[in-house]
């Protein structure tokens, strides 16, 4: 057993042990990473969505109106 597993099994054991929620994020941290709590691959986004992101960031090449009227005027300039 190692020390994380001790220091959880004596909590549960007396729940009067003081054991407070920052000291149980503490063990956490000491333990190894699960793989569980590694990227997801299909969260990882892909190079159009990079540029996308990139784009919003730097308000290069976006649409900007000065009023509403010329917003409107481009949505309805197909009809």
């Amino acid at each position: 057993m190692d020390e994380k597993e001790e220091i959880m099994d004596k909590a549960k054991s007396n729940p009067k042990s003081g054991l407070h929620a920052q000291e149980h994020q503490g063990v956490a941290d000491v333990s190894e990473p699960s793989p569980s709590k590694q990227p997801d691959e299909s969260r990882v986004p892909n190079a159009e969505s990079l540029a996308a992101i990139r784009q919003a960031r730097t308000k290069q090449g976006l649409l900007s109106y000065n009023s509403v009227d010329e917003l409107m005027a481009d949505l309805f300039d197909d009809e």
